[in-house]
Parts: structure tokens; sequence; C-alpha cells
């Protein structure tokens, strides 16, 4: 979740401001900055940790994830993302099935476990290999195609 530069600024930039407030408690003998520091610690970190946890659990994408599905891997370089139907009947809502292009694929990687898409969107579609019958060894043939 915090992976790449923009999951460091989010943990920089309170880390900055709370030692700013140390550094600012010391210089000036002022222990009402430390409290500051501390409250910004104690109270309003824990308070966006979860806001951001939240907007990300619930966006359609981690929803999704959630749900029984399915990967096709078609011929013509397309995939099919299906959504088994729910067995319980208090959820009558089914999600529609996902095609991705091959315009769409950025590229792909073969990893010991994994297959792994990069998508136009930005998205990664990570498949287990120990769900697939691959016809080859995947470990000479494909090993760092990017």
């Amino acid at each position: 979740m915090l992976a790449g530069p923009a999951g460091r600024k989010t943990i920089i930039i309170p880390t900055i401001l709370i030692a700013v407030c140390v550094a600012t408690a010391i210089l000036a003998s002022d222990w009402r900055f430390l409290i500051i520091a501390l409250m910004l610690v104690f109270i309003a970190v824990p308070m966006v940790m979860a806001l951001v946890y939240f907007s990300i659990t619930l966006s359609p994408e981690a929803t999704r994830s959630t749900l029984p599905h399915s990967v096709e891997l078609c011929r013509d370089g397309s995939i099919k993302i299906v959504y088994a139907d729910s067995d319980d009947n208090s959820n009558k809502s089914s999600v529609a099935g996902e095609a991705i292009s091959p315009e769409e694929i950025i590229s792909f990687r073969f990893s010991d476990e994994y297959l792994v898409y990069r998508l136009a969107s930005g998205r990664l579609l990570i498949i287990p290999l120990k769900d697939i019958d691959l016809p080859y060894d995947r470990h000479c043939q494909f090993r760092d195609f990017d």
C-alpha cells in the first residue's frame, strides 16, 4: 500500500512535521510545542491513516477482488475476468464480467509463482501460476520478459 514515491511522501511529511515541532520545543524551550507534536502523533496521524485505509479498501477494485472470480486467457491475447454468482440469496446483485483487450496490456512478467500483467490503467493483474497448466518450462523461456 505504501510502496513507491507516493507512499514515501505519506510517511515523510508527518515525520518532518513532528520533527519540526520537537526541534522548536527544544530550541525555544517551550514544552507546548512538544505537546503539539505528541497530539499530532497520537491524534491526527491515526485519523489520517484510518481515512486512507477506508478510501483504499472501499474502492471498486478492492471490493471486486474479494469476490470469487476466475480469469480466462484467450487466444487473441485478451483477458476475461468472470465473477462467480453468489449462492447466498441475500446478495441479489451480480457483478458483470470484465474484458481486457490486448491494447490495454502494457507488459507481463513471469515470476516463480505468479504471472503479472501491467495494464494501461495502472492496475496490476496477478495470476498464480499454480492454477495454470503451462505447456512449456516457464523458467527458461520467459524468465525476464518485459
